[in-house]
């Protein structure tokens, strides 16, 4: 990924192009979020951690207490991942993304994607707060995000988001995360995640026959600064399974 902002006054929107991933609900450092994944016993990313397009956003974030974007992106990589048809069969996410070949891409079945966030906060900045919603759009395929936080900064966080998908006629996903993080130690953050998401292989299936449950314990423990090892405990129910077992993830922030 690479892309460069331009901005030539502060009070003006800034414009954002290359090759990034559009502005979706809230983009977490873990990738293992059940709102970016398909539930289900079978699942697989919805949004992939590497997801990226060419294309380009406005942002526009004055006063400090409001963000705007919105986007207009190539379809490529979305068109390369895939759904489940009611019969069984996998097939592209996106039916077409070459409908014209006189025209290019961009034109021919763009990604639209638009997201406000409003972020108040005390005069002192203790506590802290965030509710937005975004929607990602792109020939039959629409992707709708809801997302709220509330911090007491060094203290604790409690944060939620739900997302919705839609393939027409087909695919319906639905998910929710809730996260509740403490900070002990400048080191240390503690926290628990409940998630439950469903799937539906076509509109009119039953909402509970693909679905996945979850309780996360874990935390984000801060060895040195800028790397983080983040052991996590995971209870997790499926239509298929029901599994407990330990993870760790390792970030290197730079």
């Amino acid at each position: 990924m690479a892309s460069a902002i331009i901005q030539p006054w502060r009070d003006f929107p800034a414009l954002r192009i290359g090759h990034f991933q559009p502005s979706v609900g809230v983009r977490y450092d873990d990738h293992t979020m059940l709102v970016r994944q398909i539930p289900g016993a079978n699942g697989t990313a919805l949004i992939p951690p590497n997801y990226a397009e060419y294309g380009a956003e406005i942002i526009y974030d004055r006063p400090q207490w409001l963000t705007l974007s919105a986007g207009l992106f190539l379809p490529t990589a979305l068109a390369s991942m895939t759904t489940i048809t009611p019969a069984g069969e996998t097939v592209a996410l996106l039916k077409s993304v070459a409908a014209d070949a006189a025209l290019p891409d961009l034109l021919r079945s763009p990604t639209l994607t638009a997201r406000v966030v409003l972020s108040p906060r005390t005069d002192d900045h203790r506590i802290n707060t965030y509710i937005g919603a975004s929607v990602l759009n792109n020939d039959v395929f629409t992707l709708v995000n809801a997302f709220a936080g509330v911090g007491w900064t060094n203290y604790l966080s409690l944060m939620a988001e739900y997302a919705r998908s839609g393939v027409e006629n087909g695919r319906q996903t639905e998910a929710v995360s809730v996260e509740l993080m403490a900070q002990p130690f400048v080191w240390l953050l503690p926290f628990v995640r409940y998630e439950y998401g469903t799937t539906r292989i076509s509109p009119q299936s039953s909402p509970a026959a693909l679905f996945t449950s979850q309780i996360v314990l874990g935390g984000q423990f801060f060895p040195l600064p800028f790397v983080e090892f983040r052991p996590e405990y995971r209870i997790t129910t499926t239509e298929a399974f029901a599994s407990q077992r330990w993870t760790v993830q390792m970030h290197l922030f730079f």
